[in-house]
């Protein structure tokens, strides 16, 4: 790290131990909060000014193989010009119902910014306790006594970043289920298994195969499985 560089990461500490971005938005089908792309701007702007740093970020779409991608950076920028950056993607859906092709593209934007900001300060994006079908632990999450449930949070009015599919938010699959998946996995993929279970993740929003659901992974395998026999019936 140089000299130069070294000037900006106290600044960026600061910023990262004072940035508050609470999850104020919730999704009413999922029944979990969640934080947006502008909920973290709204918060750190201040604190990038009183810092004396600039904040940009910039998208670029990238082809990784057949797939397209958008590829998000924010940068950190003091104005004796060192900087600091993360970079996130967020691959684009072929189609989504409702949506046209722009339409798609800003939602693939808007959550792969929302990433490269919380790789950039560090925001601790970890699953909700709620979003796993268990009462919140963390008590600012809870409104009235633990006695009685817990009054769903009203979302701002504004429109939201593209939701996680509910499969997330359902039960955890044990290790048997998760043997089949990647046993079925590899029978069908071969070799390209591991690229195939990178692009689940990201269909999926979650870091890695080991965050899939039950739900999730049952429904990967019941696809999986169509198309061996489909392959099984053409080849016989």
């Amino acid at each position: 790290m140089s000299e130069s560089v070294e000037a900006l990461v106290p600044k960026l500490v600061k910023i990262q131990q004072e940035l508050r971005a609470p999850k104020n938005q919730f999704n009413s089908f999922g029944k979990y909060n969640y934080r947006s792309c502008e909920d973290i701007l709204e918060a750190v702007k201040p604190l990038c000014h009183a810092a004396g740093v600039v904040l940009t970020i910039s998208d670029e779409v990238v082809q990784v193989g057949e797939r397209v991608y958008v590829k998000a950076t924010a940068v950190l920028l003091a104005e004796s010009g060192e900087q600091l950056q993360a970079v996130a993607y967020a691959r684009e859906a072929a189609e989504r119902k409702g949506m046209d092709a722009s339409q798609i593209t800003g939602t693939a934007s808007s959550y792969a910014r929302k990433y490269a900001l919380n790789g950039l300060f560090c925001i601790d994006d970890a699953k909700d306790a709620d979003a796993q079908g268990t009462p919140p632990a963390h008590p600012q999450r809870q409104q009235q006594p633990q006695s009685h449930p817990r009054a769903p949070q009203q979302p701002p009015q504004q429109s939201p970043p593209p939701e996680p599919p509910p499969y997330k938010q359902q039960s955890s699959a044990n290790d048997g289920l998760r043997k089949a998946f990647h046993a079925t996995g590899t029978e069908l993929y071969g070799k390209g298994w591991d690229a195939k279970r990178k692009e689940l993740c990201v269909h999926y929003h979650v870091e890695s195969s080991n965050d899939l659901t039950a739900e999730a992974i049952h429904h990967i395998i019941d696809g999986m499985k169509k198309k061996l026999a489909t392959a099984a019936g053409n080849g016989g």
